[in-house]
């Protein structure tokens, strides 16, 4: 209630989302990014919602909302490729690729992963902690099911996208997950 204006309190909710999400009380932490989305939103911050979205998508996915998750991931990288955001439109690669992991479909889920490597690396960022494990975690089971022959085509068709290419698949992957958000139960 102290912020002043909505820069301040898009700034402000997004320590206290942080600080919820670092506790474990995701649907806080979802709740009070929402609030940040709507602040930054009024104040003009286009290119900080790139960030508040990513981090939307990040709570829903510890939650279990994988439908709402993909929609902010969504939201997230269609803004980060329109402002240019590399790392961003990368890791919306890897939210797609993690959640159609989830659904085994491997061939996918290593191209989506493997042309968000190659982003990464161009633009000299390393993915560190509990990511790494995640997407050593992919792998391994990728390469387990489709087998070595399978999961390297996988890797070399992923690495052989342009940019682009890859952000319409991720993209028409998130869009499908999180369709089903609006599907009856």
């Amino acid at each position: 209630g102290r912020a002043q204006t909505p820069r301040g309190r898009a700034r402000l909710l997004n320590l206290l989302g942080i600080a919820f999400g670092e506790t474990g009380d995701n649907a806080a932490a979802a709740e009070v990014i929402r609030e940040e989305i709507d602040a930054a939103r009024r104040a003009g911050m286009e290119s900080y919602l790139v960030t508040s979205y990513g981090n939307l998508a990040e709570v829903q996915l510890r939650d279990g909302d994988a439908a709402g998750a993909a929609a902010s991931q969504l939201d997230c990288l269609e803004l980060s490729r329109s402002s240019g955001g590399v790392v961003q439109r990368a890791f919306s690669m890897i939210v797609a690729a993690h959640l159609t992991a989830t659904e085994a479909d491997w061939l996918r889920a290593v191209t989506l992963q493997s042309a968000a490597d190659v982003e990464l690396e161009r633009a000299e960022f390393a993915l560190y902690g509990a990511d790494v494990d995640q997407r050593r975690q992919l792998l391994d089971d990728a390469r387990r099911v489709l087998g070595p022959d399978g999961f390297a085509d996988a890797v070399a068709t992923g690495r052989a996208l342009r940019i682009d290419e890859a952000a319409d698949l991720a993209a028409a992957e998130l869009r499908r997950i999180a369709a089903r958000r609006e599907e009856p139960v």
